[in-house]
């Protein structure tokens, strides 16, 4: 197989690049040939997944959630799409490669070499960039809310000094100093919602945000997106919220409703800003819709 490693050097905190480099290495240990390309900037890891689609068995994105979803949106939406994704987790929260069973570099070298794929589901998002309609892809979830103000608050020196699994829920008890709940009108296929809401959000996985398990029961190949709409509340009791919502135990409060869709609207009177598998990519009006069985991804043997 011809393979393609795209790597983010700034995932993981700014640490990608010696990881890659203890990579590589073992790489050349196996005599495993492949080729490697860094990006230098947001968004240049989807052109060269599109490009590279017609030309590598397997397009490898070495680096965290937010690179994955860049390669897997470069190989969707290129012309002839054959190439199939891999994972190398290289950065903070790497929520993509636990949920598929790679979690270290061991099984993700094993996924490289075991010819097994599996099809999973991608979330389609559309939402507006710049005043410009857009779409965008990914693999965790896509919401808005305290969500895309507690990225803005998990800083890169937040990642260096609480690590991998704490610097998530580091930023979201940040962003609840000054967080207020927007009026936001949501549809959840035929149910219409309208009111202040903490958190609303489409997960294709139980976890993300550094292992937070906010979407218990939810699998990357059940064609469905598992919701959360968590209603506003005062600072102590959103904290409290937070808390169940990291450890799995929201989903039968009374002021969260959790249930299944295949797709949502959202919609608010200031333009909200799109958490997807941590970036920031958009913001409101925003449609968000499961996509099932629409990319094949490299995972090792059983």
């Amino acid at each position: 197989m011809r393979l393609l490693f795209i790597i983010n050097p700034a995932a993981g905190a700014s640490q990608a690049v010696p990881r890659w480099s203890a990579f590589h290495s073992r790489l050349k240990s196996g005599c495993i040939q492949s080729d490697h390309v860094f990006t230098n900037q947001p968004r240049e890891a989807v052109q060269l997944a599109r490009n590279a689609s017609t030309e590598y068995d397997l397009v490898i994105a070495a680096g965290g959630d937010g690179t994955a979803a860049e390669v897997s949106e470069g190989l969707l939406t290129a012309p002839a799409h054959r190439a199939n994704l891999g994972i190398l987790p290289l950065g903070t929260g790497n929520d993509f490669a636990q949920a598929l069973g790679v979690e270290g570099h061991a099984k993700a070298l094993k996924s490289f070499t075991s010819g097994k794929t599996k099809a999973i589901d991608v979330l389609e998002v559309r939402c507006q960039v710049s005043g410009h309609p857009a779409v965008r892809y990914a693999l965790l979830f896509a919401g808005v809310g305290i969500i895309s103000l507690a990225l803005k608050k998990t800083t890169p020196r937040l990642k260096r000094v609480l690590g991998q699994r704490r610097a998530y829920p580091a930023g979201l008890v940040r962003a609840l100093a000054t967080y207020r709940s927007p009026q936001m009108t949501v549809s959840c296929d035929s149910n219409l919602l309208q009111g202040r809401f903490l958190f609303v959000g489409a997960s294709n996985t139980p976890i993300a945000g550094g292992g937070m398990k906010i979407a218990p029961g939810a699998t990357l190949d059940d064609g469905l997106l598992n919701m959360n709409l968590i209603e506003a509340a005062g600072p102590f009791a959103a904290l409290m919220q937070l808390r169940r919502l990291c450890r799995g135990l929201h989903i039968n409060h009374p002021k969260v409703r959790y249930l299944t869709a295949k797709c949502f609207e959202v919609d608010s009177p200031v333009a909200l800003e799109i958490a997807a598998d941590g970036d920031l990519i958009g913001h409101t009006p925003a449609r968000v819709q499961i996509q099932p069985g629409a990319l094949r991804i490299a995972v090792p043997a059983e």
